[in-house]
């Protein structure tokens, strides 16, 4: 009897026309976790593309193609798309949607407006070539491709109800929405504006590239210069004929304030790549003569000014802020900006009635005027780090207790000055505060040829006497604590922070020294109940035992950098592992500026199960990568209930509104895919799409 061979399983291709490896690699990895069903190819030139239609499609598949506008072996990449969409109908294959990227938004939109007028039947859609812009937009292409099926799984709406309450969801998300776009463009206005000083002869480069916030700083063009500037506590502002691999480590180590280049001769994207460090650019400029004539003229130790907003470099003064004038009186603009705190909370509510969660915005403390900049500005502080305030680097006591046989020693000249620290921080009970106990870290309290006797001591020992350090030093802190705050009450105490190892009895012994602190203080209804602190999650074994933590917890607090240490295994002491890592990964950014998604798959995974043990908790992050967007966006289903940022206007004016804009743009187009779903499916018309 004759046997029917299985039908073949009709499958998604998502083609990639990039001859950038670099960002072929970043599509990958940021959408292959998106659509983990589709087959992804990179191709460099049209030959390729070509050729895997020929050899890998099948009939009924369904294909994207990702097509950058600018490709060297092509003249017309409308004309190129529209071939492939042939050669893939003649396969008996579907052309799904073609989405191109370009630097210029204008190049991207141009090539689907052409494609759209030759080929009526494909979907095309055109965007900026960064991975902020292009996400949303492909979520929505792949949606529509699939006639309007959710990503989800879930049903299409078909009622009437339903699209009513999305209509009315919508209304509410574009009101919320409205009434945030305005203060982050006034903000950055205030902050990001850059005016040349009358009255000063300027040399002022043009650039096509840029990216970052305004800086200013001496100008350098060699790694001597940037040496002899640090030596004398400057950053610099680092100029290039070409950024090459080989100046990456000169960025690392904290010289560099911002970089002028005027070709970009790296593989992938300058700008991009050094906004992962935190670095502002310029690059590529529009005449060569007057970079030329920049070296000429004004050499090393000239101060410059990098405008990424108005993509220029300026020679003359400049005064930072307010390029419009609006803001042109200090004190008025000032007053803006703490407005912009207190509207804050409204708008969360805004969005909060349509359940989308956007976290609060908390400062990091590490020196006294931290603490006067967050009082000023009426903002809760997430994180006093006590060791900036109560060590030295090196630090003489740690060094004696840490290098001693058994991690036993003389404490008593620590003891006098976390009194004192207490002593000051109680001035301060007017400020909502976490205060961190003692985080020890060798790398930073030790001298480097300490560091080398104490990375040869073995593994257990080194162990057994961090814990032994870390449990008295946080005894004494505690025993100040208790006795400094005795009479003030629990609202307006510090909420305390444990730092801890791998062993679960080190954070529960925390409330039981808390409790024998009360009670020799003579506080005797604190000694008799349990004390729930807050708890540092930044290493595997706390992850892998979150429940146990979050049942003994009033918070948690995610430490960005360990955590990153602990799942990717490089240390941000380490700038060559870093420089790897950034280079390899796909993602293009560093690990301690940008969360990768392996890192933020993991802080999701433990908020969710931290909240399954205890509902109560409140849950906080922290880290190098707090101030970046792309990191806050990438753990969005964590639902963060509090970020923590460095004390500057720029983290507690700009990054909040700039993310209830970014989350606003983002659940609008969610909300009009949703809407687009409601009818009844039909042939998927052609349309230009341009993300905000």
């Amino acid at each position: 009897m004759a046997t029917t061979a299985p039908a073949q399983e009709q499958a998604l291709h998502v083609i990639v026309l990039d001859d950038d490896m670099f960002h072929r690699e970043i599509i990958r990895e940021i959408y292959g976790s998106t659509f983990p069903e589709a087959r992804f190819q990179g191709c460099e030139d049209s030959a390729s593309v070509h050729d895997y239609i020929a050899t890998q499609i099948r009939s009924g598949d369904r294909c994207i193609l990702i097509s950058d506008f600018n490709i060297p072996d092509i003249d017309d990449p409308a004309v190129n798309c529209a071939a492939c969409a042939q050669a893939i109908r003649a396969q008996g294959a579907t052309a799904a949607g073609v989405y191109f990227v370009s630097g210029s938004i204008e190049d991207a939109c141009e090539a689907a407006r052409d494609l759209a007028a030759a080929d009526p039947e494909i979907p095309t859609f055109g965007a900026d070539k960064s991975l902020g812009a292009g996400e949303s937009s492909f979520i929505t292409l792949y949606q529509k491709s699939q006639s309007g099926r959710p990503l989800t799984g879930r049903a299409p709406a078909q009622t009437a109800a339903e699209t009513l309450a999305l209509t009315e969801e919508r209304k509410r998300i574009r009101h919320a929405l409205t009434g945030c776009e305005g203060p982050l463009e006034a903000s950055k206005n205030i902050l990001h504006g850059v005016i040349p000083e009358p009255g000063h002869e300027s040399l002022m480069l043009s650039f096509r590239e840029s990216r970052g916030i305004p800086a200013t700083a001496a100008i350098a063009y060699t790694h001597d210069d940037l040496e002899a500037h640090a030596a004398q506590g400057q950053k610099s502002i680092l100029a290039v004929e070409t950024f090459t691999k080989d100046m990456i480590p000169w960025i690392t180590n904290g010289y560099v304030a911002g970089v002028v280049c005027a070709h970009a001769d790296l593989p992938g994207h300058i700008s991009p790549m050094l906004a992962g460090y935190g670095i502002p650019s310029l690059v590529s400029a529009d005449d060569h003569g007057l970079f030329e004539r920049l070296r000429r003229e004004y050499p090393a130790g000239h101060l410059v000014t990098l405008d990424p907003a108005g993509k220029n470099l300026h020679t003359a003064p400049c005064t930072i802020g307010d390029a419009s004038g609006l803001f042109s009186d200090p004190d008025i603009a000032d007053r803006f900006l703490k407005s912009c705190v207190r509207e804050f909370p409204r708008k969360q509510a805004e969005y909060a009635k349509s359940g989308i969660h956007i976290p609060s915005f908390e400062v990091s403390v590490t020196r006294w005027d931290n603490l006067d900049f967050a009082r000023d500005r009426k903002a809760a502080v997430g994180l006093i780090r006590s060791e900036f305030f109560i060590l030295d680097k090196p630090d003489p006591t740690i060094t004696s207790l840490l290098l001693s046989p058994d991690g036993y020693g003389d404490n008593t000249p620590f003891a006098e000055k976390n009194f004192a620290f207490m002593k000051e921080l109680s001035t301060y009970a007017d400020v909502p505060m976490k205060l961190r106990l003692l985080d020890i870290k060798p790398e930073e309290c030790l001298s480097a040829e300490d560091q080398q006797t104490w990375n040869a001591r073995p593994a257990h020992e080194k162990h057994l006497v961090m814990a032994r350090v870390t449990q008295a030093l946080h005894r004494v802190q505690l025993a100040a604590f208790a006795d400094v705050f005795l009479e003030v009450e629990d609202a307006r105490r510090p909420v305390l922070t444990i730092p801890f190892d791998a062993r679960l009895d080190a954070f529960y012994s925390v409330s039981d020294d808390f409790r024998t602190a009360s009670y020799i203080a003579g506080d005797m209804s604190r000694a008799e109940r349990e004390y729930q602190p807050c708890a540092m999650i930044e290493s595997l074994e706390a992850c892998n035992n979150i429940e146990a933590i979050a049942k003994r917890a009033s918070a948690l607090s995610i430490g960005g950098n360990d955590l990153t240490t602990a799942v990717l295994g490089v240390s941000r002491y380490d700038d060559d592992a870093r420089l790897k890592i950034t280079s390899s990964s796909g993602v293009g950014r560093d690990p301690f500026r940008t969360l990768y998604p392996e890192v933020a798959a993991v802080i999701i995974d433990i908020a969710q199960r931290a909240r399954a043990a205890n509902p109560d908790i409140r849950i906080s992050f922290c880290g190098d990568q707090a101030p970046d967007i792309a990191s806050l966006c990438r753990i969005r289903d964590a639902r963060i209930d509090t970020v923590t940022v460095p004390p500057t206007r720029e983290c507690l004016h700009v990054l909040p509104w700039e993310m209830l804009v970014r989350t606003g743009t983002d659940n609008l187009a969610r909300v009009e895919t949703a809407l687009s779903a409601c009818a009844p499916a039909t042939v998927c018309r052609p349309q230009i799409l341009v993300p905000a």
